[in-house]
């Protein structure tokens, strides 16, 4: 089962798919470097082109490059911050985005929401998909929403 899915993963990384889950999913025992550039070692991307997305996504979310030797066991925000920079490594078409102001104090909640703008300002190319509970936070970046009811949209 578990192979199952991270053969999927691989697949939806490949097609230019990025996804944050709400848990993170990073590995405490890497370094943050280590697991933002996961996926595009996973894809064997050559190290000029990892290169290339890394410094994206540092000038992005600087406060990752500075994070950057630390254990990848970082707790709350900072991981979703990770968790976000490891699916821009590989988004080029899609970034998948699970609940991601989830766990944040207000402040970095506002924060994380213009990170997100941001990325669709400079990247009106990529499609940004986000479920979210607070839809409010997401007025920096929706181009259009749908509320989702008990299993319709309303």
């Amino acid at each position: 089962m578990a192979r199952a899915r991270h053969a999927g993963a691989l697949a939806h990384a490949a097609q230019g798919v990025g996804y944050a889950p709400e848990d993170r999913r990073l590995v405490p025992e890497f370094s943050v470097e280590d697991n933002i550039v996961l996926p595009a070692l996973a894809l064997r991307l050559p190290a000029a082109e990892r290169g290339r997305w890394l410094d994206e996504v540092y000038a992005l979310l600087p406060q990752l490059k500075t994070m950057r030797k630390r254990p990848g066991g970082v707790s709350g925000g900072q991981g979703k911050m990770v968790a976000l920079g490891r699916a821009l490594m590989v988004a080029r078409t899609a970034l998948l985005l699970d609940e991601p102001f989830q766990g944040f104090a207000p402040a970095l909640a506002l924060d994380y929401a213009r990170t997100l703008g941001e990325l669709r300002r400079s990247r009106p190319d990529l499609a940004i998909l986000v479920t979210e509970s607070t839809p409010a936070l997401l007025d920096a970046i929706v181009g259009e929403a749908l509320q989702i009811e008990h299993g319709a949209i309303t």
